[in-house]
């Protein structure tokens, strides 16, 4: 493979992942605090041709599935998963393969960000959600959009 295109396309992908888990987790501890209902979903402005005023009157129920679940559980996720990974290259680099103490170190690495972090960040997407998420586009506006 050509190494400069394999490069340029990692760095896209690691700073599109990362500046995505930003926004989502702004926008997420945002829509918390002011108790607004997110929906997102890839046709939503097809929809309304453009004006969400119009989506409290659609002739059609939308989809049941909200695609903020995928934003707002990746944007909880990644950033503990990332952070393991570095403490684990950390741990491992400068340590010999025969010291016990940095192998036992990396493995309660491993256990606490790859299998006990995205168990509680299931269990904070869970308690968050049902805050945040909304079950229709029209949640989103409450009495506003019918003005």
């Amino acid at each position: 493979p050509d190494m400069d295109r394999f490069v340029t396309c990692m760095l896209t992908i690691v700073f599109g992942i990362g500046l995505s888990t930003i926004i989502g987790l702004y926008l997420a501890i945002l829509a918390w605090y002011r108790s607004v209902r997110v929906w997102i979903h890839p046709r939503t402005l097809c929809w309304c041709q453009g004006n969400c005023q119009l989506l409290a009157h659609l002739s059609f129920r939308p989809p049941k599935f909200n695609h903020a679940v995928f934003v707002i559980g990746t944007s909880l996720v990644t950033p503990g998963l990332v952070l393991g990974t570095f403490l684990l290259i950390a741990c491992t680099a400068n340590g010999e393969p025969s010291d016990s103490s940095m192998f036992w170190l990396s493995i309660a690495i491993m256990i606490a960000f790859f299998i006990v972090q995205p168990i509680v960040m299931i269990a904070v997407y869970i308690k968050i959600s049902g805050r945040i998420v909304a079950v229709d586009p029209k949640q989103c506006w409450g009495s506003a959009i019918d003005e």
